[in-house]
């Protein structure tokens, strides 16, 4: 009976530690983060926003309401603080500011302030680092991407884009991919739509067609280049070429679009 008791014993040790090590792990909590404000034009070293008769609408009480900002007050209301209350000076140093979790008084201020950008104001802004960052990933995807499509393309291919940027097309083809690099690291997302637009291909054999003297581009319409006969018109102040990419795009184009093209093909 002795040794009955003892083996049972035993085993309590080992379940007990079984049976912990299958209790889930509670997470431990991440700190709240400091939220970061910058100004966004100009600032300096050194930048007091205004803080004078700073007047918010209150969507929960539904009319005007002054605010301001007062260390050690619970509210940012003036008609709710107490008559000690101090405004406390905001300054952005190196056109940022940085707000403790500890400080939810000035954190609310900000957020309220009519000249934050969220609230149509053109001084300060709430700095989003998740957004940013995510922004910053898929720029660089963009940027990857962008430099693959240059490499793997035929400088054919790429003649499109290089009359769209305005690039010298008589430059070696090493020039001129490195030129699209520029562009392409500079902006990848506008180079990737140019790449995928018909407007883009389209353009490109209007330029072709002026270079050939197919056409003839003048300030006050586009002309066939071997009768001098208009084609279409361009509106006072507008750019020829750009008009009459546009127009070919239309219906009424279709059939100037089709003997374009084929006054090209046989060059």
């Amino acid at each position: 009976m002795a040794d009955t008791v003892k083996r049972t014993s035993a085993k309590k040790p080992a379940a007990k530690a079984k049976a912990a090590a299958k209790r889930p792990v509670a997470k431990k909590k991440s700190a709240p983060k400091p939220t970061v404000f910058s100004v966004v034009k100009g600032g300096g070293i050194y930048y007091k926003i205004p803080q004078k008769n700073i007047i918010v609408f209150d969507e929960d009480q539904g009319y005007n309401r002054e605010i301001r900002y007062a260390r050690g007050e619970r509210s940012i209301f003036v008609d709710e603080q107490s008559q000690s209350a101090r405004r406390e000076t905001i300054v952005f140093r190196d056109k940022a500011l940085m707000v403790l979790p500890s400080q939810p008084e000035l954190l609310t201020y900000l957020r309220m302030h009519p000249a934050n950008v969220a609230n149509g104001g053109k001084i300060f802004k709430e700095v989003n680092n998740e957004s940013t960052a995510e922004q910053d990933v898929e720029n660089e995807f963009l940027v990857h991407d962008a430099i693959g499509l240059i490499r793997s393309t035929s400088l054919e291919e790429l003649m499109p884009m290089v009359l769209s940027y305005g690039i010298d097309s008589e430059m070696s083809s090493v020039e001129i991919k490195k030129e699209l690099l520029k562009f392409a690291k500079s902006n990848p997302k506008n180079f990737m739509d140019l790449f995928s637009s018909p407007v883009v291909q389209i353009k490109a054999d209007v330029l072709t067609a002026i270079d050939f003297q197919i056409l003839v581009a003048k300030p006050d319409g586009m002309y066939w280049g071997d009768n001098n006969a208009l084609i279409s018109p361009t509106p006072m102040g507008q750019n020829t070429v750009e008009t009459f990419t546009r127009f070919l795009m239309t219906e009424r184009g279709n059939t100037v679009r089709d003997e374009l093209q084929r006054q090209i093909d046989s060059l």
